[in-house]
């Protein structure tokens, strides 16, 4: 049974759900203690006042799910560096965290404002968890925020212009080269805000060319040099599972997070890369 109808059939009704499962020659036995609300998640994404489609709407279900790539024993800061609509700080602020937003587009930060008063308004959230929205491009960071400010710094950038299909290789090329200036820069300011111990999580667009391999902005030997540190190995976890469930598209959806040495996971999903550093 899908996690909707447990929640909507089983766990609402005061019922449990009991899982038994097999590995090797035992079996093993689960009780369901916990199951997302499909009807929060699903006010949080039509039910906000501000939804610009034409930029592209992250889902609150992935939203939560960067956010939970991020989060580490004693998180309490987080900070969206392209906060556009607030979907990632209304995430934040359901886990009880402060949040702070930016974003380089007065646009985006007043639909932020109107997103966060309408979720604050309706589930009671404290309005001092919301610290900060400010008007900052992700590449100077450090002119707003003081140095080691956040615990975590969560985002979805640029993803680079709507395309469909596969694209020519010089294209895509072009496209990762133009977005290293954007990136290269941000990681370089996170690093100076975010706390020892932070982790960062950002979705970075890739590209599938019409021949070759996917195409992606070059960022690991960058963020070696910057000193990033090994965050998750996601083979030893569910991680992969939980960030990227099939969409039957066909296309590949990485998601990498540094080691020693990097890592790299292809999975089925929607075209973006997640990656998860500290």
């Amino acid at each position: 049974m899908v996690p909707s109808r447990v929640f909507q059939n089983v766990l609402q009704r005061g019922g449990a759900e009991v899982c038994l499962w097999r590995e090797g020659s035992e079996v093993r036995y689960g009780k369901t203690e916990w199951i997302f609300s499909p009807e929060e998640y699903a006010d949080r994404d039509i039910g906000k006042p501000n939804r610009p489609q034409r930029r592209g709407l992250l889902p609150p279900k992935l939203a939560r799910q960067m956010v939970n790539l991020a989060r580490t024993q004693n998180m309490k800061t987080l900070l969206d560096p392209f906060c556009g609509s607030g979907v990632i700080l209304i995430e934040g602020l359901a886990l009880k965290l402060c949040v702070w937003g930016s974003d380089f587009r007065d646009e985006a930060l007043d639909q932020s404002r109107e997103n966060l008063e309408w979720f604050r308004t309706g589930s009671t959230r404290n309005p001092e968890l919301v610290k900060g929205l400010t008007r900052v491009d992700a590449r100077q960071l450090s002119l707003s925020f003081r140095p080691l400010s956040f615990d975590a710094v969560v985002g979805e950038g640029d993803l680079g212009p709507p395309l469909r299909g596969p694209v020519p290789r010089k294209t895509a090329i072009s496209l990762a080269k133009s977005l290293e200036r954007l990136y290269i820069p941000t990681f370089a300011e996170i690093r100076t805000i975010l706390k020892p111990g932070g982790r960062v999580c950002l979705a970075v667009p890739f590209w599938i060319p019409e021949e070759g391999d996917p195409i992606e902005v070059n960022l690991k030997r960058r963020l070696a040099l910057m000193g990033y540190q090994p965050c998750c190995r996601t083979e030893d976890s569910i991680l992969c599972n939980i960030i990227a469930p099939a969409s039957g598209l066909g296309e590949p959806y990485m998601f990498w997070s540094r080691l020693s040495e990097p890592v790299l996971h292809a999975l089925e999903c929607r075209g973006q890369i997640i990656s998860a550093w500290s």
